[in-house]
């Protein structure tokens, strides 16, 4: 028999690596045939029933999903499944599913898809771009509403077949943490943002990831191999890419273990400039990996995770133990903690706060602790107390005007003296640069401020006016990441002549094709992911 045509589809890289194995076709439940029928008036209440039950079961999965992906993944990933659970509470929702089994005289499933279908269609032509974001979410309750209506007690990622690579139109949140990580060695998907939440979790679980090809243009039967570092998918492929890719993959994980075995030592460029690495963490497993792969501090210590994990607002013993916990083996390193930093996409459930009509531009950050000032000085108070065995620093987020950084000294100063004693060093206070007014007030802010910390993330999404998730406006942000370049050498300058630390937490710190225009500017610090730390070490090494 004539073997088949090798052919290369190319994609958009979501999550780097490479993987060979046999493609599993997943399809969404929403589009599979279902057996529908009508049903008699007195059948109506039953139905109702059925609807209702798989909503509370539905309830109890988002919260499990939650605390999964809060135990074992970055905890702001989290959010998704609390916004999720909000949405399945709707009224209007639960109003239509109503009115459609009666009015239409089917059964549960026909009506929760009909239902879910003309949401899903009417979120997604909106001019409102959060809006348009809502109707993946949408789209995922709908899957998890259908499948419990079916019976299905799992989903079948849960049981793929090992060294499957898995092909599918799209994969939503649900999907991805329900994937068997040891079996799914890699994902194409036909739509997908490199900014979405499954492409993030993709990432924080090492599976290598393409989006942006058709299902229909693939081979369904035999190998595939996915080169994600370059976002391509090779069909039909020749014995020799087989051993081609093995040979690579191998060559990849010795690489790994070489880097882990010298990242310990300091990041120095051939020059001898010495660039500092941290590592941005939310839980003590971040901490963990982070000491294990050489990091020289912690650069952002994420603490809305401790927030999320209170039902209730944690008390300053609440604080102090949960922060002593994450920071545990640390030693006297450097810890840059940020203050509370929510609103925008970021809730805390124990904190009732009336829906902002523009999240992103209303009260986050520290336009909220100034506003409700007894979460600042909780905060504070903890901080001041856990100096005793930490090397702490403050980094104060979402900074626009100069008078916040004051307002923030002035509370710094009265805990220290309270609690430390007048004679006690000053507890150093940062500015996160990630605003346009700040780069505005640069000089002002360096003369309030013992360090700055880059946001590149919000930075790049306030300065383009575009949204890291909106897929249409993924080209605005993505072209962000040039002009930023200029705005970082304007700030670190400015850093530079107050001789002051000026690091970045942003995304671009752990870019490996921008290190060298980083390291070239004032940046005296990069901190990144605990698992990107020795990677990077090695790149400013090489830089001359």
């Amino acid at each position: 028999m004539k073997s088949a045509k090798r052919y290369v589809l190319k994609g958009t890289v979501v999550s780097e690596g490479i993987a060979c194995g046999r493609p599993f076709i997943y399809r969404d439940i929403l589009s599979r045939e279902l057996q529908d029928y009508a049903i008699e008036p007195e059948e109506i209440m039953a139905e109702l029933t059925r609807v209702k039950k798989a909503r509370e079961i539905a309830l109890k999965e988002l919260e499990t999903a939650e605390k999964t992906v809060e135990s074992f993944f970055d905890p702001s990933h989290s959010e998704i499944f609390q916004a999720q659970a909000e949405m399945l509470k709707d009224p209007e929702l639960e109003k239509d599913l109503t009115e459609e089994v009666r009015r239409e005289m089917v059964n549960a499933e026909q009506a929760l898809r009909n239902v879910y279908r003309r949401w899903v269609g009417k979120l997604r032509v909106s001019k409102d771009k959060t809006v348009r974001a809502r109707a993946e979410d949408i789209e995922d309750l709908g899957r998890r509403l259908l499948r419990i209506l079916l019976g299905y007690e799992t989903s079948v990622l849960e049981r793929l077949p090992h060294g499957t690579i898995i092909v599918t139109r799209c994969l939503l949140p649900s999907d991805t943490i329900a994937l068997d990580a040891n079996h799914a060695k890699g994902i194409v998907v036909e739509q997908g943002s490199p900014n979405s939440h499954s492409a993030v979790l993709a990432r924080t679980m090492g599976i290598p990831a393409v989006a942006d090809i058709k299902i229909s243009s693939i081979n369904r039967h035999g190998l595939i191999i996915l080169d994600a570092n370059k976002g391509e998918l090779i069909c039909h492929p020749s014995r020799q890419d087989v051993g081609r890719y093995e040979q690579l993959r191998r060559s990849g994980e010795r690489e790994y273990h070489r880097l882990a075995r010298q990242a310990r030592l300091p990041a120095r460029t051939k020059s001898g400039r010495r660039v500092r690495v941290y590592a941005n963490i939310a839980r003590s497993d971040d901490t963990q990996q982070a000491i294990k792969n050489g990091c020289e501090g912690i650069g952002l210590f994420r603490i809305e995770q401790i927030y999320l994990a209170h039902h209730v607002m944690p008390s300053e013993d609440d604080l102090i133990q949960s922060i002593a916990a994450v920071l545990r083996g640390i030693g006297r390193k450097p810890v840059v903690l940020r203050l509370l930093d929510i609103g925008g996409d970021k809730q805390i459930p124990s904190l009732k706060r009336e829906p902002s009509i523009s999240p992103f531009l209303g009260l986050r950050g520290i336009r909220l602790l100034l506003r409700r000032p007894e979460l600042l000085h909780v905060q504070l108070a903890a901080i001041m107390r856990l100096r005793r065995e930490f090397d702490l620093r403050v980094l104060v987020p979402m900074i626009t005007l100069p008078e916040e950084m004051r307002e923030v000294r002035e509370a710094t100063e009265k805990y220290r003296r309270e609690i430390l004693g007048r004679k006690s060093a000053p507890l150093p206070l940062g500015a996160m640069i990630e605003t346009p007014a700040a780069v505005l007030i640069l000089p002002e802010l360096a003369k309030n401020s013992d360090f700055f910390s880059i946001g590149t993330n919000d930075l790049i999404q306030y300065t383009m006016a575009a949204g890291r998730e909106d897929k249409e406006a993924g080209e605005y942000y993505n072209r962000g990441t040039k002009l930023i370049l200029k705005q970082i050498k304007k700030i670190s300058r400015a850093a530079a002549a107050r001789k002051i630390e000026c690091s970045i937490c942003g995304e671009m710190a752990g870019n490996l094709e921008l290190t060298r225009q980083l390291a070239g500017s004032s940046i005296t610090a990069l901190s990144v992911a605990p698992r990107i730390i020795p990677k990077l070490k090695e790149k400013i090494r090489s830089l001359p």
